[in-house]
């Protein structure tokens, strides 16, 4: 069966000497032990390399601690001998970040079974509770709870591993009354008695172990008969109630544990929503400023459309008084010498083309009248005034469209 055994204690810098915490790694990583070494965020110790660059950075952590501080907490694991090379390993590293929450540094050595008993799987787990890189302790090994926390953890561990490996013995970390179980636990022998008994000699502990666990045997043997039955029911039903009661307590634990993993993915969940409506939401105003860009874009295109339409309209007008101003002026001058002021100088065709022309600038000029910019309305009203002016006085001028005046007009200027 597979067996549970757990023991934790601590190397602390007011109960031990400096540098026991390195010695340690030293000890538990020698060569004839171990056959693995697994840590995670601090230097690997490797094995038997007294410790290695493990060593050096424990001593260097332990000198930056404060005097009562507590350097390690050493867990000793009794692993399943049901699982193979691969799985022990994996059973410890899934623990021991677990243990340490992925952020406090660990280093693990597991060590192979020596003497006669083959099963004798174990590990010595070191763990630092503090984070390498901020210093704070993570999950508070030094808690007055701890122990059993530790404990139950192990047990669940331990539990997993056989099951995922098809295992159907399982461990449990209740003592034997608790479990019901009416026998006399096993007694440790210790690693002496196991190296007298393989050099092939006697040895007088165990001798003395197996009276005492005969001496028991027989005391049970004796002591059940004595008890009357409806007693020894009401024993034996009132172990298997707290049997029960320990069964539903791990199960609504269970749920419970259920519960807040659904809680959490909730939460994730509503946080993955929040987190894309922002998103939207962010694309959504960069559309709107974007389309806004573009309207203004428009009207700046559509302003500045308008304002060269303003600056071609006001240079033909321009024109247009550069093209009747002379003539009509030297036209005037010499009706002026000649005193004749009355008789029509001007081609009818080009008074009335030119009488078009300022017309259709009328028109256009209408037509971008609405929010012209002040400057060009002052300018296109003066020049209006002028050709207004000077349209006056070619109709004054203008040839008279009577046949007793053709013969005349052949004889004056054609534009």
């Amino acid at each position: 069966m597979a067996i549970y055994s757990v023991n934790v204690s601590s190397i602390g810098r007011k109960t031990h000497a400096s540098g026991t915490a390195g010695a340690h790694v030293q000890y538990i990583t020698r060569a004839s032990a171990t056959e693995a070494v697994l840590c995670a965020r601090m230097p690997s110790a490797g094995i038997g390399r007294k410790g290695g660059a493990a060593r050096k950075w424990l001593d260097e952590q332990e000198s930056s601690d404060r005097k009562n501080a507590r350097v390690v907490t050493k867990i000793m694991l009794a692993l399943p001998h049901e699982l193979d090379a691969t799985q022990r390993a994996e059973l410890v590293r899934s623990f021991a970040e677990r243990m340490t929450a992925g952020r406090a540094s660990w280093l693990a050595a597991l060590h192979k079974p020596s003497g006669d008993d083959d099963r004798n799987y174990h590990a010595h787990l070191v763990i630092r509770d503090k984070d390498p890189e901020t210093g704070k302790v993570v999950v508070g090994l030094s808690a007055k709870n701890s122990v059993e926390m530790i404990r139950e953890e192990w047990e669940q561990a331990a539990n997993a591993a056989l099951e995922a490996a098809g295992v159907d013995e399982r461990v449990d970390r209740r003592s034997l009354k608790d479990q019901g179980e009416i026998r006399e636990p096993g007694a440790h022998v210790g690693p002496s008695v196991t190296a007298i008994e393989r050099r092939g000699h006697f040895s007088q502990v165990r001798n003395r172990i197996e009276e005492q666990q005969a001496g028991h045997a027989a005391a049970q043997e004796t002591l059940v008969p004595m008890i009357p039955p409806d007693i020894w029911a009401g024993m034996m039903a009132g172990l298997e109630r707290q049997k029960q009661a320990e069964d539903a307590r791990r199960a609504a634990q269970a749920a419970e544990d259920a519960r807040r993993a659904a809680q959490a993915a909730e939460d994730a969940r509503r946080a993955a929503q929040a987190a894309e409506d922002a998103r939207r939401a962010a694309q959504a105003a960069e559309d709107a400023r974007r389309a806004a860009q573009a309207a203004e874009d428009a009207r700046r295109a559509a302003q500045a459309a308008r304002n060269a339409k303003r600056r071609e309209i006001l240079r033909e007008a321009q024109e247009l008084v550069e093209r009747i101003k002379a003539p009509v002026e030297e036209i005037e001058c010499r009706n002026s010498i000649r005193n004749i002021w009355d008789w029509d100088e001007l081609n009818p065709d080009w008074v009335l083309k030119r009488k078009n022309e300022f017309s259709q600038l009328q028109v256009r000029a209408q037509e971008v009248v609405p929010k012209a910019h002040p400057n060009w309305l002052v300018k296109i009203g003066r020049i209006f005034e002028v050709l207004f002016d000077l349209l006056g006085r070619m109709q004054k001028l203008a040839p008279s469209l009577d046949d007793e005046l053709d013969n005349d007009l052949k004889n004056g200027p054609r534009l």
